[in-house]
């Protein structure tokens, strides 16, 4: 029997993940757990785990690949999928993982785009923060009746007195969680002591990539200028404006931030100053592995503007970069980049776009 648990990469999921193999191994006997983030790994676990034990196998996915997302949807599999807070999904990844601000805003991006096709299916049961201040009795519960585990008394009360460290039956999720992860730290701690230009990124980040979770439709995001890289130095953050006198070369790129698979558009907001003579640039956007979509460009002498590249991405595993690029060197001129808003579209586009011209920002 394989139980499917996915979700985003903080404690929500993989508590509720634990939970399961303990009700697994107090119901169904021997129980195996594989985490798994491709198709390719979880061959390989089942193949090598004996018969015997393929009668309980609790498979937990925080960053899911395409393939394994199809395999499940296609098999009709009960998946639960548990969906945090996307707040809560940053500041886990930065108290109790490690990973910087940037980078742990990356990673709860990814979790978010990865997780959004799981949610069209039927058989599907969405765990949300709300559960954090459930009664263990009714996670269990609805867990069990979910994948269709046959409890007796006896099962659901050697369960709880597992979960419950010692709490008894009045015990909630967030006390299985100190007692069973003593080594997490709150999240709270992480979150407060950002500074404000972070805390408000998040907060508006956060109200975008809820709506994977909360059943909205993901049509739109917006990416500032501060999670962008600046092309003369690439490991400082592009804080602003670009002088764009000196050789050909690469003004800015990034923000390495994910989407769900679709056909989108990127309006790339830019300020630009005292071009007077041409100033030739390209723009693509590339995912690490090949170029999506890219157009070229002659710059005004001054001004605000956007231009668009329609693109198309079928994996929420590679990430979004945008780049511009200098086709020759310039001796005058300043650019500054707004920000990229990310818009999904009906419509069909072509790879590659050879050429745009610039429009006018208004408002």
């Amino acid at each position: 029997m394989l139980l499917s648990i996915f979700g985003t990469q903080s404690t929500l999921s993989i508590s509720f993940a634990r939970i399961l193999e303990v009700i697994a191994r107090n119901t169904l006997g021997e129980t195996v757990a594989v985490h798994a983030a491709a198709i390719e790994q979880l061959r390989e676990a089942w193949s090598a785990m004996p018969a015997s034990a393929r009668q309980a196998v609790v498979l937990y996915s925080d960053c899911p690949h395409p393939s394994l997302t199809k395999l499940l949807i296609d098999t009709g599999a009960a998946i639960v999928v548990c969906i945090d807070d996307f707040a809560s999904v940053v500041g886990f990844q930065m108290i109790n993982t490690g990973k910087d601000f940037v980078a742990s805003v990356r990673m709860s991006t990814l979790t978010f785009t990865a997780i959004e096709p799981l949610l069209q299916t039927r058989n599907l049961l969405t765990i949300t923060a709300a559960k954090y201040d459930a009664p263990l009795t009714e996670i269990v519960s609805e867990l069990a009746d979910f994948y269709g585990i046959k409890i007796n008394p006896e099962q659901f009360d050697a369960i709880l007195d597992r979960l419950g460290h010692g709490a008894g039956r009045s015990a909630s999720l967030r006390d299985f969680i100190a007692a069973e992860f003593p080594e997490w730290r709150p999240v709270e701690a992480a979150l407060s002591a950002l500074i404000g230009s972070d805390r408000k990124l998040v907060e508006n980040l956060a109200q975008q990539y809820s709506a994977i979770g909360e059943g909205r439709a993901f049509d739109e995001v917006y990416w500032p200028r501060s999670f962008f890289q600046y092309g003369d130095v690439p490991d400082r953050p592009l804080d602003g404006s670009v002088i764009l006198t000196g050789p050909a070369r690469i003004v800015f790129f990034g923000p390495y931030l994910h989407v769900p698979p679709g056909v989108w558009n990127a309006e790339v907001q830019i300020e630009v100053t005292d071009c007077r003579m041409d100033t030739i640039a390209y723009a693509d956007i590339f995912n690490g592995e090949v170029v999506l979509s890219a157009v070229s460009m002659r710059f005004p002498r001054r001004g605000v503007y956007a231009f668009d590249i329609p693109f198309e991405t079928s994996n929420p595993h590679r990430p979004i970069e945008i780049r511009m690029h200098l086709l020759k060197g310039a001796i005058e001129g300043e650019l500054l980049l707004h920000g990229a808003r990310i818009t999904r579209t009906l419509s069909n586009v072509s790879p590659i776009a050879a050429q745009i011209f610039m429009t006018a920002a208004t408002g």
